[in-house]
């Protein structure tokens, strides 16, 4: 799972079952931010652009590592409930296409990232009851076009 700067993407796959991309909020590389309605509530890019209440929450996801809490449109919420709802569609995508809990989710990283951030970053995310591997963005990619057969 590769939540990206602008957006995300899933592949699934794995034990006799093919790794392939996977479709989440109805695409195969949706938006990777969040957006806030103005009571504060959280909304991923799935939901109905079109409400005059919908604003830009969080560009990445990501950009809140190591801060305990941010606030959007007035509400605060702690890190992780905002990683929970950012990371919700895209796991439960990967579950759908496995039909059950995946086993490990791969977690590509910006290969420039120190070892303490990509350790908050692991952590937030297996709070979500996954087991992760992190990886350096490089080589994910490398790992991925080659199960695709693209190489």
């Amino acid at each position: 799972m590769h939540l990206g700067w602008d957006v995300e993407s899933v592949a699934a796959g794995g034990g006799g079952t093919p790794i392939r991309p996977v479709q989440v909020e109805g695409t195969y590389t949706p938006p990777a931010y969040l957006l806030a309605d103005s009571s504060g509530r959280l909304h991923t890019a799935g939901v109905e652009r079109q409400r005059p209440d919908l604003g830009m929450a969080i560009a990445d996801v990501r950009d809140i590592l190591g801060h305990p809490q941010i606030v959007v449109a007035g509400a605060t919420w702690p890190a992780e409930l905002v990683f929970r709802a950012r990371m919700y569609n895209p796991l439960a995508a990967i579950g759908k296409y496995l039909r059950g809990k995946p086993d490990l989710v791969a977690l590509p990283f910006p290969d420039g990232w120190p070892d303490a951030k990509v350790d908050v970053y692991v952590d937030l995310v297996e709070r979500l009851d996954v087991t992760v591997e992190p990886l350096p963005e490089s080589v994910a990619l490398s790992g991925y076009v080659r199960a695709l057969g693209l190489v």
